[in-house]
Protein backbone atom coordinates (compact mmCIF):
# COMPACT_ATOMS: atom_id res chain seq x y z
CA UNK A 1 0.00 0.00 0.00
CA UNK A 2 1.22 3.51 -0.83
CA UNK A 3 2.45 6.01 1.73
CA UNK A 4 0.51 9.23 2.27
CA UNK A 5 2.15 12.42 3.56
CA UNK A 6 0.20 14.49 6.09
CA UNK A 7 0.77 16.92 8.95
CA UNK A 8 2.06 15.44 12.20
CA UNK A 9 -0.27 15.60 15.23
CA UNK A 10 0.18 14.99 18.97
CA UNK A 11 -1.41 11.56 18.47
CA UNK A 12 1.53 10.54 16.25
CA UNK A 13 4.24 11.18 18.84
CA UNK A 14 4.20 7.65 20.31
CA UNK A 15 4.99 6.07 16.94
CA UNK A 16 7.43 8.87 16.10
CA UNK A 17 9.41 8.25 19.31
CA UNK A 18 9.97 4.60 18.34
CA UNK A 19 11.55 5.69 15.06
CA UNK A 20 13.39 8.59 16.71
CA UNK A 21 15.00 6.31 19.31
CA UNK A 22 15.95 3.74 16.67
CA UNK A 23 17.49 6.21 14.21
CA UNK A 24 19.18 8.99 16.21
CA UNK A 25 22.04 8.89 18.74
CA UNK A 26 20.51 11.92 20.55
CA UNK A 27 16.76 11.34 20.21
CA UNK A 28 14.20 14.03 20.93
CA UNK A 29 11.79 13.51 23.81
CA UNK A 30 7.98 13.55 23.78
CA UNK A 31 8.16 17.05 25.29
CA UNK A 32 10.37 18.37 22.52
CA UNK A 33 8.01 17.06 19.84
CA UNK A 34 4.99 18.58 21.62
CA UNK A 35 6.81 21.90 21.84
CA UNK A 36 7.84 21.76 18.17
CA UNK A 37 4.27 21.09 17.02
CA UNK A 38 3.24 24.37 18.63
CA UNK A 39 6.00 26.52 17.07
CA UNK A 40 4.63 28.98 14.54
CA UNK A 41 7.62 28.67 12.24
CA UNK A 42 7.82 24.84 12.36
CA UNK A 43 6.14 22.33 10.05
CA UNK A 44 6.17 18.59 10.80
CA UNK A 45 4.93 15.85 8.52
CA UNK A 46 4.56 12.08 8.63
CA UNK A 47 4.47 9.35 6.02
CA UNK A 48 1.82 6.81 6.86
CA UNK A 49 0.78 3.49 5.44
CA UNK A 50 -2.76 2.38 6.09
CA UNK A 51 -2.97 -0.99 7.80
CA UNK A 52 -5.03 -3.63 6.03
CA UNK A 53 -7.42 -4.37 8.86
CA UNK A 54 -10.62 -2.32 8.97
CA UNK A 55 -10.29 -1.78 12.73
CA UNK A 56 -6.66 -0.70 12.82
CA UNK A 57 -5.24 2.78 12.48
CA UNK A 58 -2.42 3.85 10.21
CA UNK A 59 1.24 2.94 10.59
CA UNK A 60 3.76 5.82 10.56
CA UNK A 61 6.69 4.87 8.36
CA UNK A 62 8.67 8.11 8.62
CA UNK A 63 8.56 11.77 9.54
CA UNK A 64 10.34 15.06 9.04
CA UNK A 65 10.33 18.67 10.10
CA UNK A 66 11.39 22.04 8.81
CA UNK A 67 11.73 25.46 10.41
CA UNK A 68 11.07 28.52 8.32
CA UNK A 69 13.67 30.70 10.03
CA UNK A 70 13.26 33.90 8.08
CA UNK A 71 12.08 34.96 4.69
CA UNK A 72 15.22 33.55 3.09
CA UNK A 73 16.10 30.40 5.07
CA UNK A 74 14.56 27.06 5.95
CA UNK A 75 16.19 24.41 8.13
CA UNK A 76 15.36 20.70 8.18
CA UNK A 77 15.28 19.71 11.84
CA UNK A 78 14.85 15.98 11.36
CA UNK A 79 14.04 13.35 8.77
CA UNK A 80 13.79 9.66 9.61
CA UNK A 81 12.29 6.50 8.18
CA UNK A 82 11.51 3.40 10.22
CA UNK A 83 14.23 0.83 9.49
CA UNK A 84 11.55 -1.67 8.33
CA UNK A 85 10.58 0.73 5.53
CA UNK A 86 13.93 2.15 4.42
CA UNK A 87 14.97 2.01 0.76
CA UNK A 88 11.35 2.24 -0.41
CA UNK A 89 11.37 5.91 -1.43
CA UNK A 90 9.77 7.21 1.78
CA UNK A 91 12.75 9.41 2.62
CA UNK A 92 12.51 10.96 -0.84
CA UNK A 93 8.77 11.62 -0.43
CA UNK A 94 9.36 13.32 2.91
CA UNK A 95 12.33 15.35 1.66
CA UNK A 96 10.41 16.53 -1.41
CA UNK A 97 7.55 17.70 0.81
CA UNK A 98 9.92 19.54 3.19
CA UNK A 99 11.55 21.29 0.22
CA UNK A 100 8.07 22.17 -1.09
CA UNK A 101 7.10 23.68 2.28
CA UNK A 102 10.26 25.82 2.15
CA UNK A 103 9.47 26.83 -1.44
CA UNK A 104 5.91 27.85 -0.48
CA UNK A 105 7.39 30.01 2.30
CA UNK A 106 9.56 31.63 -0.39
CA UNK A 107 12.80 30.46 1.21
CA UNK A 108 15.88 30.99 -0.95
CA UNK A 109 17.75 28.06 0.54
CA UNK A 110 17.36 25.12 2.89
CA UNK A 111 19.94 23.65 5.28
CA UNK A 112 20.37 20.60 7.50
CA UNK A 113 22.90 18.72 9.61
CA UNK A 114 23.67 15.05 9.04
CA UNK A 115 25.94 12.62 10.87
CA UNK A 116 29.20 12.26 9.00
CA UNK A 117 28.84 8.44 9.18
CA UNK A 118 25.25 8.37 7.84
CA UNK A 119 26.10 7.53 4.24
CA UNK A 120 22.54 6.62 3.25
CA UNK A 121 21.18 9.99 4.37
CA UNK A 122 24.05 11.85 2.76
CA UNK A 123 23.38 10.09 -0.56
CA UNK A 124 19.70 11.04 -0.35
CA UNK A 125 20.52 14.68 0.29
CA UNK A 126 23.11 14.74 -2.50
CA UNK A 127 20.49 13.28 -4.86
CA UNK A 128 18.46 16.42 -4.13
CA UNK A 129 21.45 18.70 -4.74
CA UNK A 130 22.36 19.42 -1.15
CA UNK A 131 26.03 20.38 -0.95
CA UNK A 132 28.36 20.17 2.02
CA UNK A 133 29.05 23.69 3.25
CA UNK A 134 30.41 23.23 6.76
CA UNK A 135 31.14 21.02 9.75
CA UNK A 136 29.94 21.03 13.36
CA UNK A 137 32.65 19.31 15.40
CA UNK A 138 31.34 16.95 18.11
CA UNK A 139 27.74 17.95 17.33
CA UNK A 140 26.26 14.66 18.56
CA UNK A 141 26.78 14.68 22.33
CA UNK A 142 26.58 10.96 23.08
CA UNK A 143 28.92 9.81 20.35
CA UNK A 144 30.94 12.98 19.87
CA UNK A 145 30.46 12.53 16.13
CA UNK A 146 30.69 15.48 13.78
CA UNK A 147 27.76 16.76 11.75
CA UNK A 148 28.09 17.87 8.16
CA UNK A 149 26.16 21.03 7.32
CA UNK A 150 24.48 20.70 3.93
CA UNK A 151 22.51 23.26 1.95
CA UNK A 152 20.77 23.76 -1.36
CA UNK A 153 19.16 26.71 -3.07
CA UNK A 154 15.50 26.83 -3.93
CA UNK A 155 14.88 28.44 -7.27
CA UNK A 156 11.73 30.41 -8.02
CA UNK A 157 9.28 28.40 -10.08
CA UNK A 158 11.15 25.16 -9.42
CA UNK A 159 8.78 22.21 -9.52
CA UNK A 160 9.63 19.03 -7.65
CA UNK A 161 13.20 18.00 -7.02
CA UNK A 162 16.13 19.26 -9.02
CA UNK A 163 17.64 16.47 -11.10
Amino acid sequence: MENKIREMTDKDIGQILKIENQEFPNPWSRGIFKQELRRKNAHYIVAEKKKHSFFRSSNITGYGGVWIICSREAHITNLAVDSKYQNQGIGSLLLEELIQLAREAKSAYITLEVRRSNCNARRLYEKYDFQRCGLRKGYYRKSGEDALIMTRTIKKGEIGRKC
